[in-house]
């Protein structure tokens, strides 16, 4: 009894570690029970994922103490999941990233050429006919062949550039009840 109980003991590093509510998972730690810590970064462009190794609840508690800005969770099975994000680009877009249109006309972000259909990502429905007439046809064939991005401002640009083009949702349902009527 020397001990304090247990759960004024958890509360206190639980409390000490994240006074936010959306660290609250933490308190469902069990304290004899290590857990296989999963790490994703999600970059404005494209994500990583990584095992960080088995880690007791006092390290977890104190790594999610060490980074305030990450979320974490626990999963069903019991591994405990970790978010970063990150303003930049992951490797893959940094290396291999391309913004094209898909088969559908959705703006996409592709692991390489648009032609190899590697989709990371997918933005928005395109008016591909509206764009075809306000745009130069390079600029629609720089398109087709996929818009190499290589930092955050390239990558936002193009997406902005292209924002203009978007489908809006209640575009589509209205355009979809034309085809039915017809």
């Amino acid at each position: 009894m020397a001990r304090e109980p247990m759960a004024i003991e958890t509360l206190g590093k639980w409390q000490d570690a994240a006074p936010d509510a959306d660290k609250a998972w933490l308190l469902e730690l069990d304290e004899d029970k290590s857990r296989i810590v999963h790490l994703t970064k999600i970059y404005t462009c494209g994500e990583e994922s990584k095992v960080l190794g088995i880690m007791t609840p006092e390290e977890i508690t104190t790594l999610m103490k060490d980074h305030p800005s990450w979320e974490g969770r626990l999963g069903a099975g019991g591994d405990v999941w970790v978010e970063e994000k990150i303003n930049g680009l992951s490797d893959t877009c940094k290396t291999r990233g391309y913004i094209g249109l898909d088969k559908d006309g959705n703006l996409t972000l592709f692991d390489g050429p648009p032609k190899k259909e590697k989709v990371i990502r997918t933005f928005f429905q395109m008016d591909v006919e509206m764009m075809e007439s306000a745009l130069p046809a390079e600029v629609i064939q720089q398109l087709q062949q996929g818009i190499r991005i290589q930092d955050v401002e390239e990558y936002n640009s193009v997406l902005s550039t292209f924002s203009d083009y978007a489908i809006e949702p209640s575009e589509r349902v209205m355009q979809q009840d034309d085809e039915a009527s017809r």
